[in-house]
This record gives C-alpha cells, sequence and structure tokens, in this order.
C-alpha cells in the first residue's frame, strides 16, 4: 500500500508543517522551489527543532528584513539552497 508524498514548499506555515508532523510517520520531507520541482529533503527531526525554536526565528526573520509576511504563521525557517537565483530561501 502507497501512500501520497507530503512535500512543503519554501514559505510554509507552521501548522501545515504541524499537520504533515502529527498525521505521518515519514522521517524526511521533500522541499519544492516555487516551480513544483523537488529541491533538498528535511527531516522529521529538523522540522521538531525548528518547531521547537519557532518564536525565536520569527523574531530573528522579522529584524533581518526576511519573510513575505509580517503575520505569525506564516513563517517557518527551513532553509533550502535555490540554485534558480543562487541564494538560500525560507520556505
Amino acid at each position: 500500500m502507497s501512500m501520497p508524498v507530503t512535500s512543503f514548499y519554501y514559505i510554509e506555515k507552521v501548522g501545515s508543517i504541524i499537520k504533515a508532523l502529527t498525521d505521518s510517520k515519514f522521517d524526511g520531507f521533500p522541499i519544492r522551489n516555487s516551480a513544483g520541482q523537488v529541491v533538498g529533503l528535511i527531516g522529521r527531526h529538523h522540522l521538531m527543532v525548528i518547531l521547537d525554536n519557532i518564536e525565536d526565528i520569527i523574531k530573528n526573520d522579522k529584524s533581518a528584513g526576511r519573510g513575505k509576511s509580517g503575520k505569525p504563521g506564516e513563517y517557518s525557517a527551513i532553509e533550502s539552497f535555490d540554485e534558480r537565483t543562487d541564494t538560500n530561501a525560507s520556505i
């Protein structure tokens, strides 16, 4: 029996990450760019560490001027390298 793949984009709602971790037992999740191409993987443990530290991460992103929204819950600090623009992008 196969299960659908759970993946994340660079910018992902914290609630979506929590739901994926709660609903599945997968150890890793693909990271997709804005075109939907898989550009990396992130492990369950790394996601859990990020969620444990999300308040500090949001504060640091805001003070550094990163993020597309000032709204809490619209950030995750999962970093993935985007080869098309040669920059680090937060999902």
